[in-house]
């Protein structure tokens, strides 16, 4: 399946799903040769490397450098006491393989571990539908690829934000939160706002610098459990990093704050060289792109109020 995903030309294969290409579709797109590959398998045991240089080890999952010079990590399942991930990453290629799951009884005991964690999460809505959270098995693909090019795309000087982002005006603006702020919910009052605003990506929009040197967002498949999002690259106008208040307020950040806020809405890497890589995106990011904290109601005032600091100075 041939994507062109912020501008880099990527194909992917292997055991797709429907949920996936129909995410994936509107990225569709014909080249000869292309700038990243990923392959996805599903396995009925996850294979290893025999050689590698460990990095770190943080909870379930092993960070390692192999001899070829690819970074990888893979997770282990201490519910059905199997490797149930394993993803390679050079700067060309992807490799992904996951763990099958056909036995009702691993499926049961992953299930019941997946309701305790969503009972842990901060997010009241997460918390709330603990009970009804499942394994699925079309979201291997989906958040095993979002993983991986978290990491991949930083070697085509593009990052993914936790964020909710917006066209408005031929111009993108990302709100940033931690999950339950009410960062879709500001986002679809846009829509409301003005008829010409639409959600660009409803959970990990793209930055990317193109060759002007200049930052955009950019849609991408990974939009989150809703999946809302279009395939447009837009010029970046602002990140807003929203809190809940009783009032809707808005301040600009100083280059260190919006540095603190940001740090809190990207993926870091373990490995060095990557790590690197982001924080050069990071500060050219930050000396180019104004950042705002906003205090808000769920309220269309609080569009107005982003929208007097952003557009009618």
């Amino acid at each position: 399946m041939k994507l062109r995903i912020a501008g880099v030309k990527v194909n992917i294969t292997g055991d797709l799903n429907p949920v996936f290409t129909e995410r994936a579709a509107p990225y569709r797109d014909d080249f000869f040769k292309e700038d990243l590959s990923i392959e996805f398998r599903l396995k009925a045991n996850v294979k290893l490397p025999s050689e590698y240089e460990l990095i770190t080890v943080t909870n379930d999952r092993t960070w390692a450098k192999l001899p070829d010079g690819a970074f990888c990590y893979w997770d282990f399942n201490e519910q059905i006491g199997k490797h149930t991930l394993f993803t390679k990453i050079k700067k060309e290629r992807i490799e992904i393989q996951f763990y099958l799951f056909q036995d009702q009884r691993e499926i049961d005991l992953i299930n019941e571990a997946l309701k305790e964690y969503k009972k842990t999460m901060p997010n009241p809505k997460e918390y709330k539908n603990a009970e009804k959270a499942a394994f699925k098995p079309e979201f291997p693909l989906i958040n095993s690829t979002d993983q991986a090019m978290r990491y991949a795309m930083l070697h085509y000087n593009a990052f993914m934000v936790h964020a909710s982002a917006i066209s408005y005006q031929n111009q993108g603006i990302l709100f940033s939160a931690p999950s339950g702020t009410g960062k879709t919910t500001h986002t679809k009052l846009w829509e409301q706002f003005d008829s010409s605003a639409f959600i660009l990506n409803d959970d990990s929009p793209i930055i990317r610098f193109m060759d002007d040197g200049k930052p955009y967002a950019c849609g991408s498949p990974w939009a989150g459990a809703s999946g809302e999002g279009k395939n447009v690259i837009v010029p970046l106008k602002a990140i807003v990093f929203l809190q809940q208040g009783s009032e809707n307020e808005i301040q600009k950040l100083q280059t260190l704050q919006a540095l603190q806020w940001l740090l809190g809405s990207v993926t870091k890497p373990v490995d060095k060289g990557l790590m690197d890589k982001l924080f050069t995106l990071i500060h050219l990011l930050l000396s180019s792109t104004p950042c705002y904290i906003l205090k808000c109601r769920p309220d269309l005032d609080a569009v107005q109020t982003v929208h007097t600091a952003l557009f009618d100075e």
